[in-house]
């Protein structure tokens, strides 16, 4: 004779085995404490909205409100540059994906410069490719050469899938502190010019 609980016992079995299992899943799911979330911050459409809040990260090892990575790249001067001799003035620090496809960003520079803002690219690429290309477009701006990737990752824009950068802007103040930045987004050049005045204005 069948005892009218084991249809329920059986219930409580299966429910309890499905709960063991789901442990695992639940706890893989949650964010490392150790490690903070990163957070990327698409470059806004409004002008209002171009300074994110001190302390947050952006990617990599890019905080808005603290110093940016240091580094030093062979640069299209012919001879390598620090991130540090850049202090002075702001800096608009911009990874290029594809620097053969980049527009022209001379006039972008010039329209800067009067703002004492610098305009720095980095690209994927060997010094001298980096060079010939600076000679060969005549660039008024500085074109460095991060050709193990090591700087893009620190910023947050190597892409391992792809083994080459996507697009960055990081605007660092006369001190070297990062007031905005933006990781995936590319900019025209009046685009880009337009950000980086207008996020100055608000810092």
């Amino acid at each position: 004779m069948n005892s009218p609980l084991r249809p329920q016992v059986a219930r409580i079995t299966r429910w309890l085995l499905a709960a063991v299992l789901l442990i695992p899943l639940r706890a893989a799911a949650q964010s490392d404490p150790k490690n903070p979330r990163v957070q990327t911050v698409p470059a806004p459409g409004h002008a209002e909205d171009l300074t994110p809040h001190p302390g947050l990260v952006i990617a990599g090892h890019v905080v808005i409100g603290q110093p940016a990575p240091a580094f030093e790249l062979d640069s299209s001067l012919g001879r390598p540059v620090q991130l540090t001799s850049l202090r002075g003035d702001w800096t608009a620090l911009f990874f290029m994906p594809r620097m053969n496809a980049a527009p022209d960003f001379n006039p972008t520079q010039l329209a800067l410069q009067t703002e004492n803002i610098r305009l720095v690219g980095v690209c994927h690429e060997r010094a001298r490719t980096v060079e010939s290309f600076a000679q060969r477009n005549s660039l008024s701006w500085v074109l460095l050469a991060d050709v193990t990737g090591e700087v893009g990752a620190m910023y947050g824009v190597w892409d391992e899938a792809q083994r080459g950068f996507i697009p960055g802007l990081v605007l660092l103040d006369s001190h070297g502190i990062v007031r905005y930045a933006s990781i995936g987004r590319a900019f025209s050049p009046d685009q880009l010019r337009d950000i980086v005045l207008a996020a100055r204005e608000k810092s």
